[in-house]
């Protein structure tokens, strides 16, 4: 097609190694080298895998090189898991029971009387389900209170959540190039 693939990744096995014409040991989380990296080599468009750390990346580099394509605040409203949920009530679309736990102290308030068991504990920004646990107990949330919170890797704290057995999953992804959307 005429392009050249870069891959960035701070593991030299990662999947899109082999397939890259020219692969940089740069963490996706990096994005003062990644920058460098796109002046350097003169980068003009951005791709990123199925990842939302990569993606909040991609969104920072394209707002402060001035890159068409998402932005920051757009990539953080969607991989926020509390900011996402915020947006989802203030739509009034569906979204399950939740507690915001930021704090040990926000599980205080928690008894067997209030929650709906099974229920899902998911760190406010993680990729890939890490930290993700599905609890059947309250005292399963005390004990994975601590490994969920520091799942996440930006602000931290978790949703729990009403885990929903029966919803289905839906998802859209386009690439947009030279502003022509292209739909996957």
């Amino acid at each position: 097609m005429g392009y050249l693939a870069y891959v960035c990744s701070n593991r030299k096995d990662d999947v899109g190694v082999p397939y890259a014409d020219h692969f940089f040991n740069i963490s996706i989380l990096d994005v003062e080298s990644i920058i460098e990296l796109i002046k350097n080599e003169d980068i003009n468009y951005l791709v990123t895998g199925a990842s939302d750390l990569a993606t909040l990346t991609l969104g920072k580099v394209n707002s402060l090189l001035g890159f068409s394509g998402i932005k920051e605040e757009q990539v953080i409203n969607v991989t926020d898991k509390r900011k996402f949920l915020e947006l989802q009530k203030e739509l009034e679309l569906f979204h399950p029971f939740t507690y915001f736990i930021d704090s040990e102290n926000d599980l205080k308030n928690l008894t067997t009387n209030n929650l709906r068991f099974p229920m899902i504990m998911k760190p406010y920004f993680s990729s890939g389900s890490c930290g993700v646990r599905i609890v059947k107990t309250l005292e399963e949330i005390f004990n994975f209170h601590s490994e969920v919170t520091e799942s996440s890797s930006q602000k931290k704290g978790y949703l729990l959540q009403e885990f929903l057995t029966d919803a289905v999953a839906v998802s859209y992804t386009h690439l947009r190039a030279h502003e022509t959307p292209e739909h996957l």
